[in-house]
């Protein structure tokens, strides 16, 4: 028998607004990770091909 304060966990896994609301968290997440993966791996190779770009002073005093 349930106690009043007790979730009944297999009851939440089986109901379909759980289930959609957790495929989507998931797939947010993994377009998140690949999105971030990508400029992880992609802004040391660009620094290495594309130096003059990364010479180019977006902020800060520009020495004289």
């Amino acid at each position: 028998m349930a106690m009043p304060n007790e979730v009944l966990w297999d009851a939440l896994i089986r109901d379909l607004r759980f289930q959609s609301l957790h495929w989507r968290k998931s797939a947010f997440l993994l377009g998140l990770t690949a999105l971030s993966m990508a400029y992880y791996f992609l802004l040391p190779i660009g620094a290495a091909y594309f130096q003059d770009l990364f010479k180019i002073r977006v902020c800060g005093r520009h020495p004289r």
